[in-house]
Formats: C-alpha cells, structure tokens, sequence
C-alpha cells in the first residue's frame, strides 16, 4: 500500500508510513523476502448490501448513512477539496464540509438488529457509521476502539440529539471523547440490519452508494492481506 490520499485512514489504521519512499523501501524488502517468506498480516474488511441484496460494496475503512455519508458524497466534487488538497490541509475538507452539512441535512427515525439479538429504535438519526477501523474522514475518531482484525464492525450511531448541541459536540468527537455524551453510542457486531423511515444517503470507504432506507453491514474476517 502506498498511502496517497487526502485522508489516508486506511494506511494510518494499518500503520503504514505516509511516506511514499519509505512505502516503496518497504515494497521492495518484501519483494527480495519472497523466498524467505513474507511476514502478512491478515485484517477484516467489511460488506455492505442494499436494494435486497441486489447491490453490495466491499469496504476497508467504514461504510454508513447520514451526516458522514452526506460529507463524503459533497466532498467527491467539492473545490474546497481541492483547493486544501493543493495547500496540503485536504483533512480540513471533511470538518469544513461537517459544519456546513450539520445544519441543513434531515434526520430520520431508524430500527437497528446486531447480531440478530432485537431491534433498537433510534428516533431523529444523524448518522450510523460501520467502522473497520477506528477513524474515518481524515482522523476523526469515530470509534475509537475498533480494531480491524477482532471480526468484528464498531458501529458509531448519533441520534436524538438537537444540531445546535451536535455542533458543540465537534470538538469532543475529533479528540475521541464523545462517547460520554448522550446521543452518541458504539455497538461492536458481526453483522447489524438497518431501516430507515425516510432515505438517507449511503457510502461506503467515501463512495457513494445512493439514497437508501434498508441496509446490512457485515464484517468478513481476515480477508486482507498485507505483506508486512
């Protein structure tokens, strides 16, 4: 993996330098141990699958509805993207798109199943994030004790929480201490079903998907692997 992104939050959970040369280096050692066998390290990926089944996306980082998705589907042709991508701050680009979404998105009323084990309605969803890893959109610490080789999707939900105080809550979920708040929560899963009132947008790893109302995220244990 050669880290080339705005975000790079694959290559930062896998713990891959953003040094290009110091990738290739690290390429290339692997390349001359192939006889010697290679060191891999064996991570989750995660699945999502909309439209009964009929679509399915693969995805390393997260894959999720609501506010994040929103930012993710703005951000795939947004100037202010490229604009901070040229002065080296594309991260910004995800917090700056954030605030400006926040305030105009809609929320909906969501019924959630983990595992199979009952469902939990969630009234006036934001957001509901599957994560592989524990950060998405250039670091934010969605959920900050994913890991991506426990078999497991950390799924971080906001719901019920008026925008106004969403918005002060900003700074404690980019620092990883909004799980205090009220509103915020993380499930880890094998696999969860969720259904909406009304359609939200769905992406997965920043791709849009499209507009949706039923989903569900699975993980796929150790299917990637990594020469290391």
């Amino acid at each position: 993996v050669i880290a080339s992104g705005s975000g790079n939050d694959f290559g930062k959970g896998m713990g891959i330098p953003t040094d290009p040369i110091v990738c290739m280096r690290q390429i290339l050692k692997c390349i001359r141990r192939e006889n010697h066998g290679i060191p891999i390290k064996k991570t989750d990926l995660g699945q999502v699958t909309w439209e009964n089944g009929k679509k399915h996306r693969i995805f390393g980082i997260s894959a999720g509805v609501g506010l994040d998705a929103i930012v993710c589907k703005k951000a795939l042709h947004s100037n202010c993207k490229k604009f901070l991508n040229r002065i080296h701050l594309g991260k910004l680009t995800y917090l700056f798109l954030t605030v400006q979404s926040l305030f105009t998105m809609q929320t909906t009323d969501a019924a959630a199943v983990f595992d199979g084990k009952g469902q939990q309605n969630r009234k006036k969803m934001i957001f509901a994030a599957a994560m592989n890893f524990r950060a998405e959109g250039g670091g934010v610490p969605m959920a900050p004790g994913a890991d991506a080789q426990d078999g497991k999707l950390s799924v971080c939900m906001a719901w019920g929480i008026p925008k106004w105080r969403t918005f002060l809550c900003l700074p404690l979920l980019v620092t990883a201490n909004h799980l205090r708040i009220r509103g915020f929560e993380v499930t880890n899963c094998k696999e969860y079903d969720l259904k909406l009132k009304t359609p939200m947008v769905l992406h997965a790893d920043g791709e849009y998907c499209g507009d949706v109302t039923e989903m569900h995220f699975q993980c796929l244990p150790k299917k990637l692997h990594v020469m290391w």
